[in-house]
């Protein structure tokens, strides 16, 4: 699984004119990236997340990219693992319509979602009739108006739902998640009620 990838890791993505300092970045995300593949062939996977993570600052890989969601799979960090992986699934099948090189992390990427999914729970978030403005989250994380009524992938466990909108009174809804089940909030905004004015202060 590693060593197919590891000399594609840094593979150049779609062709552009070189600025200057390109050589010296890319020299630096290979040794960032070298550096996480040693690690994470020690099974030393907290610190190779790091500086995969530093190597993708510098050069942007789908391959590298991959690792990071290995390792963080390792870790257990299941959901945040998911996300990694759907990202570098979807950039290295992109980029492998041109180049073949990255055809192997897209196929190893298929295949380590396709493992997760069912270890994951589901949280699917609707808020019909939301007011402008308003700001909703899941377990800490927004939830922009595009992502409504998808499922969102969440470690099995307690999430908590909130809402916020000018105007309005707060929504907060605390539910539990179980891995490969879906669980649907529907998120509902009442009319706050206006503050009372402070009270009147003597000037005497």
């Amino acid at each position: 699984l590693c060593a197919g990838l590891l000399a594609a890791a840094l593979a150049p993505g779609p062709a552009r004119a070189q600025q200057p300092g390109d050589a010296a970045r890319m020299a630096a995300a290979q040794q960032r990236f070298d550096r996480g593949f040693e690690l994470f062939d020690r099974r030393d996977f907290a610190p190779a997340i790091t500086e995969f993570r530093a190597s993708l600052e510098l050069a942007p890989s789908p391959n590298t990219r991959l690792y990071v969601g290995l390792c963080l799979l390792q870790t257990g960090a299941l959901a945040e693992a998911y996300a990694e992986l759907q990202r570098a699934f979807t950039e290295a099948r992109d980029r492998a319509v041109s180049d073949p090189r990255y055809a192997n992390a897209r196929n190893i990427a298929e295949r380590e979602l396709n493992t997760l999914r069912p270890r994951l729970g589901r949280l699917v978030v609707r808020a019909d009739g939301a007011p402008a403005g308003a700001t909703l989250r899941a377990g800490g994380v927004e939830i922009f108006p595009p992502m409504l009524g998808l499922p969102l992938y969440f470690d099995p466990g307690e999430v908590t739902v909130t809402g916020e909108a000018p105007g309005s009174a707060s929504f907060r809804r605390t539910v539990r998640l179980a891995a490969d089940v879906t669980t649907e909030v529907a998120v509902a905004f009442e009319r706050g009620t206006a503050a009372p004015p402070p009270p009147a202060t003597s000037l005497v």
